[in-house]
C-alpha cells in the first residue's frame, strides 16, 4: 500500500486523539491503524490544519503528523455506514443519515432522524455488520433530563444489555449507560487535564459520575487525593466498582451527595484543583468551586454550553461575578471548544487560575 497520511501518537494517548479524529471528520476509515512498540499509527483523509494539529501536541508533544504506509491486510468490511447503506437506501434517505456515532465499550450510540425511523432496524444492524468489536446497538431518543441528567436510549439490534466497559487511558470503566451520563469524546480533554496536574495535587471532581476523571487522574499522575462528589445512586455504585477495578481506592474518596451539601461539610478549602464538567448548569456551582479551592487559590476546569456566535462572553462574566464575591483573581489561562452540541451551540472549556488579590 502506498504510503498516506497520519498521525503517529504515543499509545497512553491513542484512544483520546482517535476520539479526536473522529470528531473532526479526519479519520480514514477503511484503512486499520498500524502500531510499532510505543506509538500507534492513525489514517487520516488530509494533513491536519495547524490549527487541529496545535491542539493534539498541547496533549503531548511526541505526537506528530507523517506519511506512513499501512501493511496490506484483509479489506475492511466497508469505508463507513454511508458507505455501506448507499445501495440499500435512496439518495434522499442517504442526504439524513447521521453517520456518526459513539462507541462505549460493546456499544454503539445512533442517532436516528425522524426522517429514517422505519429504516432504524437496517441502519443499526448495519452498525453491527461493519464494526465486529460491537455487540449492542442503542437509538438516543431524547435529550438528557431529569434529577441525573440521563439521555434515553433504546436497544434496535444485537445483545440486549446496556451494560458495558469502557477502556481509556489504561483505565477500566464499567456502566449501565441507561443509568449514568458518560461522554467518550471528553476522553481527549481527561487527558489534557491529566498532564496539567502536579505532583502532590488534592482534586475535587464534581459531577464525577463513573468515575473517568477522577480515576484517570488517579491511575495517570502523580495527584496526592482525588475527592469524587457524584449523586446519581447508579453512578456511585459503578464508581465505587470501578475504584476497586482500577486499584485506586486509596487515592480516590467517593462522596455520594449533592455538591451544594458536600462542599461545604467536607471540603472547604481542600483542593488545588477542580473539575466540573456538567456543562448544561454548571455556573450554579461556581460559588462552590471557588470555596473548595485552598486559600492561595488553584485551578478551575469550568464547562459549558454556548453559542457559536458568542462562544465565552457569558461564561467570563459569570466566573468574574463569583470572583468578585470571594474576593479573589481570575485569568482564563485556556479557553476553547470541546466539542459540538448542536449546529449552533457547542460545549466550551476555561481554564482559570485564581489566586488572591
Amino acid at each position: 500500500m502506498a504510503s498516506i497520511p497520519s498521525m503517529c501518537v504515543p499509545k497512553i494517548k491513542a484512544e483520546s486523539v482517535k476520539q479526536f479524529l473522529i470528531q473532526n471528520k479526519v479519520f480514514r476509515f477503511g484503512v486499520r491503524p498500524d502500531h510499532s512498540q510505543d506509538f500507534v499509527f492513525f489514517p487520516i483523509t488530509q494533513k491536519l490544519s495547524p490549527i487541529l494539529l496545535s491542539k493534539l501536541k498541547k496533549s503531548s508533544s511526541k505526537i506528530k503528523q507523517s506519511m506512513h504506509t499501512f501493511p496490506e491486510k484483509e479489506p475492511l468490511q466497508s469505508l463507513n455506514l454511508k458507505d455501506s447503506l448507499k445501495n440499500q437506501l435512496s439518495s434522499e434517505e442517504l442526504s439524513h443519515l447521521i453517520s456518526a456515532y459513539d462507541i462505549v465499550g460493546s456499544i454503539a450510540v445512533i442517532q436516528v432522524p425522524k426522517e429514517l425511523m422505519n429504516r432504524k432496524s437496517l441502519i443499526a444492524k448495519t452498525v453491527l455488520k461493519i464494526n465486529h468489536s460491537i455487540q449492542t446497538v442503542c437509538m438516543i431518543t431524547g435529550g438528557h433530563s431529569g434529577k441525573y441528567r440521563i439521555q434515553p436510549v433504546k436497544l434496535l439490534a444485537g445483545k440486549k444489555t446496556t451494560e458495558t466497559v469502557y477502556k481509556e487511558h489504561n483505565c477500566l470503566f464499567k456502566m449501565d449507560i441507561a443509568k449514568v451520563f458518560f461522554s467518550p469524546r471528553l476522553s481527549f480533554e481527561r487527558a489534557r487535564i491529566n498532564d496539567l496536574i502536579q505532583p502532590n495535587e488534592v482534586i475535587g471532581s464534581f459531577f464525577s459520575g463513573v468515575g473517568p476523571y477522577s480515576i484517570i487522574f488517579a491511575k495517570n499522575s502523580n495527584t496526592q487525593r482525588v475527592y469524587s462528589v457524584e449523586l446519581n445512586p447508579s453512578a456511585v455504585k459503578y464508581h465505587k466498582l470501578n475504584n476497586k477495578l482500577n486499584k485506586v481506592e486509596e487515592k480516590v474518596e467517593l462522596l455520594k451527595g449533592d455538591v451544594h451539601k458536600i462542599v461545604p461539610k467536607y471540603l472547604k478549602g481542600t483542593c488545588d484543583r477542580i473539575v466540573m464538567p456538567l456543562p448544561e448548569t454548571g455556573e450554579l456551582f461556581l460559588d462552590e468551586a471557588f470555596a473548595a479551592l485552598k486559600p492561595e487559590g488553584g485551578m478551575i476546569h469550568f464547562y459549558t454550553f454556548a453559542p457559536r456566535a458568542d462562544l465565552y462572553s457569558h461564561a467570563v462574566s459569570e466566573l468574574e461575578k463569583v470572583a468578585k464575591k470571594f474576593n479573589r483573581k481570575i485569568k482564563i489561562v485556556r479557553n476553547e471548544i470541546c466539542r459540538t452540541f448542536s449546529a449552533s451551540v457547542v460545549q466550551i472549556v476555561l481554564d482559570v487560575s485564581v489566586s488572591e488579590p
